[in-house]
């Protein structure tokens, strides 16, 4: 018998967990989710991998409890057809589960689901609970412990970190492809946070107002999976940007000694999940007349325009600006300060990594990380796009402004 995927709260990132799985490897999957609103952005998300995978991709199940009949009834109303309530489910059927309720739950799900069934094999997602794996945080690029850990990870249970640490890990990724850690003096970062929640309804109230905070979780993850960067980074700020759909991260990285800004380029051109908009001639231009003196000009920072990355998602076909991989620009200050900005799509950018676990789970069990992860950059898709096709998309039509003298 074939074993399959379970996720655990079909929400955002349960449902592009499903998607980005359905589309690389087919069905079915077993999904759970306790309510359907027609409304809701999450049910529509839901109906959207009916139609585009088929009825028979996900076998359905709810949460038992209150108004269980009822609930049933909204889900068959709209189309959907419940098998019955997570006590139904057959857990000699499942491969592996990932966990993607609200925060907290996962507490309550391993103590009253999970743990009835040892040797299964979890994965949480960021602000999971740390302890009901052991600590072991799982990022998926180069050089972090989904990567330096990869065969021992797909034997446990482990926590895929959140957004903006995933996003974050691709810069990073690149850089320690060609500087040691030992030549990175301090990282500092900046995360700035969407204010509004994508399909919020008008009068809804926004998260937390535009506050600063002193400390971020992201700073402590990042360690987490880049454990090599240990002492490195300064405690980041967190705050709120007046926009729907995105994060946005700054990082200024210092280094001891001169640092090759170019090669670190040229692995931000190679890599398929991310994209990045390199500088501009002009640009160029302007910098070296400010170095040289020959007039006074003020840089104009580059601008990644979401409203832009909106249009151009949905002229390619992916729906509500869910671009699956961050789209990166870079500058370099002096011979030993760089730093770059990232515009992180929240909801999708962690499925690049949950993908190559699956897939050394399910498809491709004795393969090295290398492999799974080459084989995922050829064939895995996203709205019908591979990874780098999508970055092809934002590289060579995302407008940018050209710098002003001033």
């Amino acid at each position: 018998m074939t074993e399959k995927l379970a996720i655990w709260g079909l929400g955002t990132v349960g449902n592009n967990s499903a998607h980005i799985y359905l589309g690389a490897h087919g069905g079915p999957v077993i999904g759970v989710k306790r309510t359907a609103n027609p409304d809701d952005v999450n049910t529509k998300n839901l109906l959207w991998l009916y139609d585009n995978f088929g009825k028979s991709s996900i076998d359905l199940y709810i949460t038992p409890g209150e108004d269980y009949k009822d609930r049933k009834e909204d889900f068959e109303y709209l189309g959907m057809e419940v098998i019955g309530s997570t006590d139904d489910i057959d857990f000699s059927e499942i491969g592996y589960i990932i966990d993607c309720s609200p925060k907290h739950t996962e507490v309550k799900n391993y103590k009253n689901i999970f743990s009835k069934h040892p040797g299964i094999r979890l994965m949480l997602q960021g602000g999971g609970d740390d302890n009901l794996v052991n600590g072991r945080n799982y990022l998926s690029v180069e050089n972090a412990t989904g990567h330096l850990y990869f065969e021992d990870y797909s034997q446990k249970s482990i926590k895929q970190v959140s957004c903006n640490t995933s996003g974050t890990g691709n810069g990073l990724s690149d850089i320690l492809k060609v500087e040691t850690p030992e030549n990175i003096k301090r990282i500092t970062t900046d995360f700035t946070r969407r204010q509004k929640d994508p399909g919020m309804k008008p009068g809804e109230p926004l998260r937390d107002g535009l506050k600063t905070e002193e400390y971020s979780h992201h700073f402590e993850d990042v360690i987490k999976v880049f454990p090599q960067l240990k002492g490195k980074l300064r405690p980041s700020e967190a705050s709120m940007g007046p926009w729907t759909h995105y994060h946005k991260i700054s990082a200024k990285i210092d280094f001891y000694r001169p640092f090759d800004f170019e090669g670190i380029v040229k692995e931000f051109e190679k890599d398929p999940r991310l994209a990045f908009m390199k500088e501009t001639e002009g640009e160029r231009e302007m910098k070296e007349r400010i170095l040289r003196g020959e007039r006074r000009e003020k840089e104009k920072v580059v601008k990644m325009d979401m409203d832009e990355i909106l249009k151009l998602s949905k002229k390619n076909g992916i729906r509500d600006g869910d671009c699956l991989i961050p789209i990166y620009y870079a500058e370099k200050i002096d011979d030993t300060e760089m730093k770059f900005v990232c515009i992180v799509p929240q909801r999708s950018v962690p499925c690049p990594s949950i993908l190559n676990m699956l897939t050394k789970v399910f498809e491709k069990p004795d393969a090295t990380w290398e492999e799974v992860n080459q084989y995922n950059n050829q064939h895995a898709k996203w709205y019908g796009h591979s990874f780098q096709e999508i970055k092809k998309i934002f590289e060579e039509k995302l407008p940018r402004p050209e710098p002003k003298s001033i």
